[in-house]
């Protein structure tokens, strides 16, 4: 039988100090371009993987969610840097079809959202625009 709602004897990150590092460590994680879905928490005492931090990030008010939506834009800023090395030619032995492969599957660029197509038109016009001056 499972335990009732809101009951705390099963909770894992009990600990300010540890529930603290522990969500640093996953925004982190998910800052440094690494899908949430691998990480995970050992502690002395505890293990935990990406789904317990984003049930604690929905339950837990000590969790503000704006830190790990800041690591997601920087995840993403990440991976378009990479993108735009590429494009200049500054990556070498790069496969372009492989990263736009890579970035449909982490970023969800080829669905459909709001009945509207997500585009990588303002990557491409940013590198465009870095191409056309450096050109010049």
């Amino acid at each position: 039988m499972p335990a009732p709602k809101k009951n705390k004897n099963a909770v894992k990150l009990k600990d300010k100090k540890t529930k603290f590092m522990a969500y640093k460590q996953y925004c982190d994680w998910i800052a440094s371009g690494k899908a949430k879905k691998s990480f995970v928490f050992e502690h002395p005492f505890l293990s935990i993987t990406w789904e317990t931090m984003e049930k604690y990030i929905r339950q837990d008010v000590d969790f503000e969610p704006i830190h790990k939506e800041i690591a997601q834009a920087q995840s993403l800023a990440h991976w378009e840097d990479i993108g735009m090395k590429m494009m200049l030619g500054e990556v070498k032995g790069c496969q372009p079809a492989i990263y736009q492969m890579f970035m449909r599957n982490k970023f969800g660029w080829d669905r459909r959202k709001n009945d509207q197509r997500e585009t990588t038109e303002p990557l491409v016009k940013a590198i465009a625009r870095m191409w056309r001056e450096s050109s010049s």
